[in-house]
């Protein structure tokens, strides 16, 4: 089976890279880009997409202002995916509101996009930078242990190293970068990659970061959650405006945990799938604040979530999604360049808001449906108002 990229959501500044018209799409579309075979891993920003084929090279598209596509020489905005050229094969990629990392096999970890707040961290006043510069204080601080997880937020990003030890960097939003109140190279701003001492004693597994809080996972399946205190349980935002440190989930045997704008989902080895945040409506278990039941009828393997809907891939490879559905005119439509809404759950131009998970189908011009048995979902990524997996066909 060929593992594919297909996307679906708004194509505002050619996000889906599926070319001219920038239309939304409203039913999953393979995006048949320049690459060759297999891809491995995906990643959907604010509004720019990323890609890593299975031979290591790496491709975007989709905005481009603050140059976090890598291309040069930059454009406003590419609607079709163009190659980042890196000096060595990536393993895995991650976007944030505008800026991109990657992590390339040799351990090391490219920026590039926006730097004004940290998030690239390349070390203070940073311009936008395109194409990608290495992240040399990142290597220097892991003290030759190689980086194996890398996540960004809306401005900070995150690192995981073979050793377990957790690095974050950027703008220190409501204490996401979890290193407390105590000094900051640079105000409200972490320059460049700094270790998050407080987890110096767990052996982290993975990392996640929301738009202004984020989480990890140990391999004893502890969950730690900081930063925006509606998505840290047991905290009030009436008494406490951040949480600067991280802070024990009451998730048993955590397996994952997906931070997102209005949702932070959680998942333990059973495959049970929780969420809470403050959420809006149309969002599941809206206004939970902690992970009290599962949600019900999937058990998951992958998930993510984006900034007002969530995706997860159930242990069958099926495609779930559920939130806002981006319908016009409602409370929560978006106008802001780059961020038009639409599309994004996958469930055709007539779907309203999902509270719960729902199937997501392939449905083609005329009607025709992909049986599911057809295709099986291997991995997820939920942007701001689009939505990319890897689908085996």
């Amino acid at each position: 089976m060929l593992r594919r990229v297909v996307v679906f959501g708004t194509g505002d500044s050619g996000r889906l890279g599926l070319g001219l018209p920038l239309a939304s799409i409203f039913f999953p579309r393979v995006l048949a880009g320049p690459w060759e075979g297999d891809v491995k891993a995906v990643a959907a920003g604010g509004a720019h997409s990323l890609v890593c084929a299975a031979d290591g090279s790496v491709y975007s598209c989709g905005l481009n202002d603050r140059g976090q596509l890598g291309h040069t020489p930059r454009s406003p905005q590419v609607p079709t995916p163009a190659e980042v050229l890196l000096p060595e094969p990536a393993t895995a990629v991650a976007a944030g509101h505008s800026h991109s990392l990657a992590l390339t096999e040799d351990g090391r970890v490219w920026a590039w996009g926006d730097g004004t707040r940290g998030a690239l961290g390349l070390g203070r006043d940073c311009p936008p930078v395109s194409p990608p510069r290495l992240v040399k204080h990142l290597q220097g601080e892991c003290a030759g242990t190689r980086v194996q997880g890398i996540a960004c937020g809306q401005h900070h990003s995150m690192a995981l190293s073979a050793s377990g030890e957790v690095f974050t960097w950027g703008a220190d939003a409501q204490g996401c970068l979890g290193h407390g109140g105590g000094w900051f190279s640079g105000g409200g701003t972490e320059w460049r990659p700094r270790v998050l001492r407080t987890l110096s004693t767990h052996d982290v597994r993975s990392v996640s970061a929301g738009y202004a809080h984020s989480g990890a996972v140990t391999a004893g399946g502890e969950a730690f959650l900081w930063g925006d205190p509606d998505f840290v349980p047991g905290v009030s935002r009436a008494r406490v405006s951040k949480v600067d440190t991280p802070r024990l989930v009451p998730l048993r045997h955590a397996a994952e945990l997906a931070c997102g704008g209005s949702l932070t989902l959680g998942r333990d080895g059973a495959g049970h799938l929780y969420s809470w945040g403050p959420g809006l409506p149309g969002l599941g278990r809206s206004g939970a604040s902690g992970p009290s039941r599962p949600l019900p009828g999937i058990h998951a393997v992958r998930m993510a979530s984006g900034w007002q809907h969530c995706a997860a891939i159930d242990h069958r490879g099926h495609l779930w999604t559920w939130g806002w559905g981006g319908s016009q005119g409602t409370a929560y439509s978006w106008q802001e360049e780059g961020a038009a809404d639409g599309g994004q759950l996958g469930h055709g131009p007539d779907c309203g808001d999902r509270e719960r998970p729902w199937p997501v189908e392939f449905v083609f011009d005329g009607g025709r449906r992909l049986s599911q048995h057809a295709w099986k979902a291997e991995a997820v990524s939920c942007g701001f108002n689009h939505t990319m997996a890897i689908v085996a066909f």
